[in-house]
């Protein structure tokens, strides 16, 4: 580039430079005077700003906020400054305060969102983990393939306590499923037995002195009769010091509090019944016969007062549906058009007489029960809600519903009847919410290669897309439970 070079002020004489420079600015200030025209007065319209509003559903409305009225105002003719947009507000992802509780590598582990850790908490972890409060129960390999022993593990002071072993055969045939703790953490139950035909039902309590977890011999053993068998064979919990079970005879409660503790049919068994003619083609001759339907436990009351059931109706061509039964009095009624079966309801208890049921026909009905006198309940409110399906994984957050269904989660304003999208293409087996609502935890299940691998993911629904945690729990871990200390 060719340099050029310009010629300085300061090279000519001073005096010719000074009286110069007066001459000529004396000459400007007279052109300037005889051509300046009039000043005129210009209106100047703010433009008007469009908030953008998304409502439920991804559906997006432009709203145009009021126009400013004009402002008259004497300025120069200057052009106007281009006015910079606003940025919009992105949610930022927040990191739980609950850990999570893991399985992986036959360990108990613990993730701390807050710092990131994971750290090992147990070694020896074998099969299902079942948590309660601050206290997990899990068997444990003491010979291979010949002795198990079942453990429960204090997580607080870290202690462990073996409360009884026998062979791996043995424990096999203890009923995993059936290993239950009380919502308070006090009492561990389990059925244990050969066969469903000859089983045992026996609790224990769990105690915590001088740092270390200690369990009882049994309080209670208790033989289910005639006709224990899936689904009957769970345990429930009507209250924290109650545990409930079911067999032909109906639905017994025993309260552990008790001194001694002596189980009663709390809810005997339906009386409700219908005719079905024959199935087999061979006998459209003989008579219909008289079938009865079963209740199974769904969700009790806060208070254990009542039982939310399914009424069971044992031919598939006829459909289940919801039934509140009030215990000891057996009186009961039918959620009306509740469905249970190709299609599933959801419901869920807001305090101890009212009563969530989501219709997967495309409303909500809070039902609030009346035990005056017959026990009956009232329609409080409809909700309008989508159509679905089957609706899963119903948890309750202050005045708002979040749930599972067709591969999304939900949440549903009680109070506004808004339906919020919060996160698409969650193909989960597992759903955990966290402890305040506003994180979940959800496992897919994919096979590469004939092996079959579990993909942990972390919904922030303050934040965007779902998070992948193979980091953290890798594509083999079980067992996830929040936990707060």
């Amino acid at each position: 580039m060719k340099s050029v070079r310009r010629a300085s002020l300061s090279n000519l004489p001073y005096t010719f430079y000074m009286t110069t420079k007066a001459l000529l600015f004396s000459i400007c200030i007279l052109f300037l005077a005889a051509c300046q025209p009039d000043l005129e007065t210009i209106e100047v319209t703010t433009r008007p700003t469009l908030t953008a509003t998304v409502l439920a559903m991804d559906t997006a409305t432009s709203v145009a906020s009021p126009t400013p009225t004009a402002t008259s105002t004497a300025v120069p003719p200057t052009p106007l400054p281009t006015a910079t947009p606003e940025p919009t507000a992105i949610p930022t992802p927040s990191l739980p305060s609950a850990s999570v509780l893991f399985v992986r590598d036959n360990a108990l582990q613990q993730w701390i969102p807050q710092t990131g850790e994971v750290k090992t908490l147990l070694e020896n972890v074998t099969g299902i983990v079942t948590y309660s409060a601050d206290k997990a129960v899990f068997r444990r390999e003491i010979t291979p393939e010949r002795e198990d022993a079942l453990m429960i593990f204090h997580i607080p002071t870290q202690s462990e306590y073996e409360f009884f072993r026998t062979s791996t055969a043995s424990m096999n045939g203890l009923f995993s499923d059936s290993v239950s703790i009380s919502p308070n953490g006090r009492w561990l139950a389990y059925m244990s037995g050969d066969s469903r035909d000859s089983v045992t039902l026996i609790v224990h309590e769990i105690t915590v002195e001088d740092q270390q977890v200690t369990v009882s011999s049994p309080v209670l053993t208790a033989v289910p009769g005639n006709g224990w068998d899936w689904p009957y064979d769970q345990l429930t919990w009507p209250t924290e010091n109650e545990i409930s079970w079911n067999d032909q005879a109906g639905i017994w409660v025993a309260d552990l509090n008790a001194n001694p503790i002596e189980p009663v049919v709390a809810i005997a068994p339906s009386t409700n019944s219908f005719e079905i003619g024959p199935m087999n083609p061979a006998d459209q001759d003989k008579e219909p016969r008289t079938v009865y339907t079963i209740y199974e436990p769904y969700l009790w009351s806060p208070d254990g007062r009542y039982l939310l059931a399914v009424e069971d109706f044992l031919v598939e061509e006829y459909g289940d549906n919801f039934r509140v039964i009030e215990r000891n009095t057996n009186k009961s009624f039918e959620i009306a058009e509740s469905a249970i079966g190709a299609v599933n309801d959801g419901a869920i208890w807001l305090d101890k007489t009212t009563l969530l049921h989501y219709r997967t026909s495309g409303d909500l009905r809070i039902w609030k029960i009346d035990a005056e006198n017959e026990l009956m309940a009232s329609l409080q409110e409809t909700i309008p809600a989508m159509e679905i399906g089957y609706v899963e994984g119903l948890w309750l957050s202050g005045n708002h519903l979040r749930f599972y269904a067709f591969y999304s989660l939900f949440d549903l304003n009680l109070e506004t009847g808004e339906l919020t999208e919060l996160s698409q293409d969650v193909d989960y087996l597992v759903l955990h919410w966290s402890p305040d609502g506003q994180h979940v935890l959800w496992t897919d299940s994919i096979t590469v290669n004939d092996e079959s691998l579990r993909p942990v993911f972390l919904d922030d629904l303050n934040g965007d897309e779902p998070e992948e945690m193979e980091s953290v729990f890798g594509l083999d871990s079980c067992c996830w439970h929040w936990y707060e200390e």
